[in-house]
């Protein structure tokens, strides 16, 4: 499955990976700041898969980024 897009006959939303999400702008942070927002942050978006596989709901990444900034950014 290419990253960020749903697989053929799939329903589900596109995910992306932390680092597609920082490099595309759907999350305004560093890599280093992502993984660690997701470490801490209990309202960072659930991740499926493992390791390098992890992927996030692409909308579920967009509110996350817009609810951090209307909390300041901080967490």
């Amino acid at each position: 499955m290419p990253p960020g897009t749903a697989t053929e006959g799939d329903d589900g939303p596109p995910r992306l990976t932390l680092p597609e999400a920082c490099r595309t702008g759907v999350l305004n942070m560093s890599i280093d700041a992502a993984r660690k927002a997701r470490e801490r942050d209990p309202e960072f978006p659930t991740a499926i898969g493992t390791g390098r596989n992890q992927t996030h709901d692409t909308a579920a990444l967009e509110a996350y980024a817009r609810n951090r900034a209307v909390r300041g950014g901080t967490q």
